[in-house]
């Protein structure tokens, strides 16, 4: 059985972007960052976990913010590097 991905808890993604939970909902909601799962803990409480390339992905978009882009043409940019990422069909 394969081990589970990595990942981060929302706490360090929102400090690695620097926004609000409601931003970081709204670029989830526009897919720039993947979503998170929703675990619930024996205390009765619920936590998100984000898959940990989420961390490195906020970073790119504040940074991409603060050049002057908008939120469509970082989508479109970040589209177009995840198909550059993605292994080719023999």
């Amino acid at each position: 059985m394969s081990s589970p991905s990595k990942r981060v808890g929302s706490a360090a993604v929102l400090l690695a972007a620097n926004c609000s939970a409601s931003t970081l909902a709204r670029w989830v909601s526009l897919g720039l960052v993947p979503p998170c799962t929703r675990v619930g803990s024996h205390t009765g409480g619920v936590q998100g976990f984000y898959p940990a390339e989420a961390v490195e992905i906020v970073k790119e978009i504040v940074a991409l913010r603060k050049s002057g882009l908008t939120l469509a043409e970082i989508k479109k940019q970040l589209d177009e590097k995840a198909k550059g990422a993605s292994p080719r069909k023999r």
